[in-house]
């Protein structure tokens, strides 16, 4: 698979505020272009820069935007526009990693249009970023920390994201082409008191629910389920084609999900999170 773009999503959160900053390169040679977006409670913003602008490293979320620079290790931003200024920076505590690639042999299929990737679940945030005269302030707060690199985002899927007591999870599912067909595949992890239980197309887990703000897999007798309270409704871009980034998707940074983990006729996690995030790009 030929990457024509590359975005790495840092999720910072503290009790009563969720920013998400997006740092992204997309096109190749002389068409190679950046885009950086924060995203929090109020809305979204997007930030374009010329190619020689964006130093973004594909396998490692590493890489730069203008003065804006960021890795696994934090973020420093510096940005002012017509309706945007950023000021700040935040330092990550160590990742919460995954026992193995999220994407497991999925990886590997020919045309697969979209490679996602888990850095951390979990991990300490520290410091401070004003965004438009408000200043969001980390003090041991939480962060997450994931990528996406390919040719387009799937033309639906539904994910999201939370910290949940003990530990995170995070599930998504999509429209997956493998050569001239589609199947849904599903990838989710929830990691709880150091226990790692993943659910993934590759190890048998199948959707069994997805519609009117609802996603269900089950992997034999394991079950993950999500219901949203409402649709995202803050605007991000996204890439539809190698060369653009001008599809509209919709998130929510922190919203109201219900997510409940069973192993057989046990309930290893059943949480209700007002801190969720979501990306819910289906036709209901």
């Amino acid at each position: 698979m030929t990457d024509r773009f590359c975005g790495w999503y840092f999720k910072c959160q503290n009790d009563f505020d969720t920013l998400a900053v997006i740092a992204a390169k997309y096109g190749q040679g002389a068409g190679q272009r950046g885009l950086l977006q924060l995203v929090c409670k109020k809305g979204s913003f997007s930030i374009p820069f010329p190619g020689c602008a964006a130093a973004i490293c594909s396998d490692t979320p590493q890489g730069r935007l203008g003065q804006n620079h960021f890795s696994q290790y934090g973020l420093r931003l510096s940005v002012k526009t017509n309706d945007c200024t950023a000021q700040g920076m935040v330092r990550f505590g160590p990742p919460s990693l995954l026992r193995y690639d999220i994407m497991g042999p999925l990886g590997l299929l020919p045309g697969l249009q979209c490679r996602h990737r888990i850095i951390s679940m979990r991990h300490r945030v520290d410091g401070e970023i004003w965004l438009n005269g408000e200043c969001y302030r980390f003090a041991n707060g939480l962060g997450y920390l994931e990528g996406d690199r390919g040719k387009a985002f799937p033309d639906w899927y539904v994910w999201t994201q939370s910290f949940v007591p003990g530990g995170s999870v995070m599930l998504a599912a999509a429209r997956v082409p493998v050569a001239c067909a589609y199947f849904t595949g599903t990838v989710g992890v929830v990691q709880l008191e150091k226990r790692e239980y993943r659910l993934a197309s590759y190890l048998g887990a199948q959707v069994v629910k997805l519609g009117q703000g609802e996603l269900v897999v089950r992997q034999q007798n394991l079950q993950l389920s999500v219901q949203f309270a409402k649709k995202p409704q803050i605007a991000l871009q996204a890439p539809d084609s190698p060369k653009s980034m001008e599809r509209v998707i919709w998130e929510s940074p922190r919203c109201e999900a219900h997510y409940e983990l069973r192993l057989g006729n046990r309930v290893l996690l059943e949480f209700v999170s007002h801190d969720a995030s979501a990306e819910y790009e289906y036709p209901d």
